[in-house]
């Protein structure tokens, strides 16, 4: 509801947060994260449910304190953080630290259930995932059997480059072909990381394109035997 600030004896005035213009409000997500050491170093949160990126359905506060999407106005970045993907989002630099509350909320009605409870939304959304996951074993199972040959090396600290806004890493893996498959790792998190992008230079060299330079990832190219 919105609030009601007191300006004299005769006058208040009606303060609205942000989510008082996404009413009406059917199911709303609600998670709280206590940022770690990790968190505040990666910079990225996981929100613990699916959101819809690019509208105005996720709300995100820090310490009470109403953050917005990164918007691009003129070709330049304006906000706090950027919906790195469905399940997470990216701050930018110097908008959180350790032990920082961060609230995710969704308030709008992507979540009602069609049928039933909450509950069998959920149990819905994990058979969804199991078989996801069974997907999953199935495509890395064909990995090891096919893309046998592979190549590690690690992108930390001075190995991104600054280009225009975002930053790259280059592996020279030498494995002679572009018929590749590349997985990235957080070797702090031990997480998977999505790159934002991976760019085949030729048969031999990769980049690995990143929003920041802080995270300290291990690359993993696959070749076909």
């Amino acid at each position: 509801m919105p609030k009601l600030q007191v300006v004299n004896d005769n006058i208040y005035r009606k303060i609205n947060t942000g989510a008082d213009w996404n009413r009406p409000i059917a199911v709303v997500r609600d998670k709280l994260v206590i940022v770690s050491a990790a968190q505040a170093t990666s910079r990225l949160i996981h929100c613990g449910f699916r959101y819809t990126r690019g509208g105005h359905e996720l709300e995100v506060y820090v310490n009470g304190v109403y953050k917005r999407r990164i918007e691009y106005i003129n070709g330049t970045p304006h906000g706090d953080y950027s919906e790195w993907s469905n399940f997470s989002i990216l701050f930018e630099a110097g908008q959180i630290v350790q032990n920082d509350r961060v609230r995710l909320r969704v308030t709008q009605n992507s979540y009602r259930p069609q049928a039933g409870t909450d509950i069998s939304f959920d149990a819905q959304q994990m058979a969804a995932n199991t078989l996801a996951i069974a997907q999953l074993e199935t495509d890395v199972a064909a990995i090891q059997t096919n893309y046998a040959r592979t190549y590690s090396d690690t992108l930390a600290g001075g190995d991104w480059i600054l280009s225009g806004v975002i930053y790259y890493g280059t592996i020279t893996h030498n494995l002679n072909t572009t018929d590749i498959l590349v997985n990235c790792w957080n070797t702090a998190t031990q997480m998977k990381v999505v790159p934002k992008d991976i760019e085949r230079i030729n048969a031999n060299t990769i980049r690995v394109w990143m929003p920041v330079n802080t995270v300290s990832m291990r690359v993993v190219v696959h070749a076909k035997a």
